[in-house]
């Protein structure tokens, strides 16, 4: 396997495989020295990419949005300045977003078990099934343990429910009274979490946010109905890019705790929302078994296992 600096590289580089994705979101789930470095590395990025000007801090103490561009021969210098002073420098004058950005990472990749519910604010709550059935994104809950396992759980048009999930070992989809569809490939039936496919992976969060300010504007302010918490807003530079065009996280300040994210422009080729929120409503643990199949459906259910690709 590759050295976690090269992964790392790979990963902001944006040049990073699924196979070695996969490895690093292993290293990081189970070695609490390489999370120390990866988010001390995710530090020096963002402060680097927020010197060129790639990220904007908006406070009630700074009423004026100032952006520097800057070349980049700069961030050269920069990051050999940064290379010579190490993190000393980050330390002694530590920028808010830079910092918040760390905060995040490293929350992410600690929690344990915890329920997001979504709300549909753009779009058709409704996403149109090959099987002439429809499923909701209305109230739909997504459940996720460390960085490997979930289950989303979606209403159907005519009652029951499509619950697809992950035990970190196999991928698997119920669809109402159906079959249940099991597969050892990391990404199937994944595509079903808005966002996934759009560079926005649950599963993954802490290489989005690690990688962000490469191509988003970020701002940071405080959250308005709470103090307590902050919100984070991403607008991406470049349309060409791929990406959501805008994503909000709002966080507790003292924890890096997401207890919210907004995500606009989900596409809508298949139908479906365009902008949705996730809202934080449970920390409590799941039983042990939560994130198998087993767990969702009676014993005597069909169980069909697909081939890995």
């Amino acid at each position: 396997m590759k050295a976690d600096t090269e992964l790392i590289q790979s990963l902001l580089d944006g040049t990073l495989s699924e196979e070695d994705r996969a490895a690093l979101n292993e290293r990081l789930r189970s070695d609490p020295t390489a999370r120390a470095d990866f988010a001390q590395q995710m530090k020096l990025h963002a402060l680097l990419q927020w010197r060129t000007g790639s990220v904007v801090v908006d406070t009630p103490k700074a009423p004026r949005r100032v952006v520097y561009r800057q070349s980049w021969q700069w961030a050269g210098m920069a990051a050999a300045a940064a290379l010579v002073f190490g993190f000393t420098f980050f330390m002694l004058t530590p920028n808010p977003a830079a910092a918040a950005i760390s905060q995040i990472i490293t929350a992410w990749g600690q929690a344990l078990d915890r329920s997001y519910t979504i709300t549909v604010l753009e779009g058709n709550a409704w996403q149109p099934l090959k099987d002439n059935r429809r499923v909701s994104y209305e109230g739909a809950r997504l459940h996720l343990r460390g960085g490997t396992q979930f289950v989303l759980e979606r209403m159907l048009d005519r009652g029951g429910e499509v619950i697809t999930g992950s035990d970190g070992t196999s991928n698997w989809d119920i669809r109402g009274k159906g079959p249940v569809r099991v597969s050892t490939d990391v990404s199937r039936f994944r595509g079903a979490i808005p966002g996934e496919y759009q560079s926005v992976p649950f599963l993954d969060l802490s290489s989005l946010l690690g990688s962000l300010t490469a191509d988003y504007d970020i701002t940071l302010r405080e959250n308005e109905s709470d103090p307590a918490l902050q919100r984070l807003t991403a607008h991406k530079r470049h349309r060409e890019k791929r990406g959501l065009p805008r994503m909000e996280f709002i966080f507790r300040q003292a924890t890096g705790t997401i207890v919210s994210m907004t995500l606009h422009g989900l596409p809508q080729e298949k139908g479906g929302p365009r902008a949705v929120k996730l809202t934080l409503t449970s920390e409590a643990a799941f039983p042990a078994d939560f994130f198998t199949h087993t767990a969702h459906h009676e014993t005597d259910r069909e169980i069909i296992h697909e081939s890995a690709p």
